[in-house]
């Protein structure tokens, strides 16, 4: 309703975050640590984004997650640098 794209953290997502539009308006769905998303969640998503992680790395907290991804949106709107004012 709100006009914003749904875009979930998903380890099976083919589109890695750095490779990622993330200019237009987002609501960005993290899911629990271990878990996930739900099944359910995840089919009403418009687009899921992964991040990549050396072999034997389960999984990144959901805290370090969302610092990824969110500073990944920031500098593609060019917000990344609190110096720029």
């Amino acid at each position: 309703a709100a006009g914003l794209r749904t875009v979930g953290a998903d380890p099976r997502a083919g589109v890695t975050y750095d490779r990622f539009d993330w200019t237009p308006g987002i609501a960005l769905v993290l899911g629990a640590e271990g878990g996930g998303l739900d099944a359910g969640v995840r089919r009403r998503l418009d687009a899921r984004v992964s991040i990549p992680m050396r072999a034997g790395v389960e999984s990144l907290s959901v805290g370090a997650a969302a610092a990824v991804l969110l500073f990944a949106a920031a500098r593609a709107r060019g917000l990344s640098d609190p110096r720029d004012g």
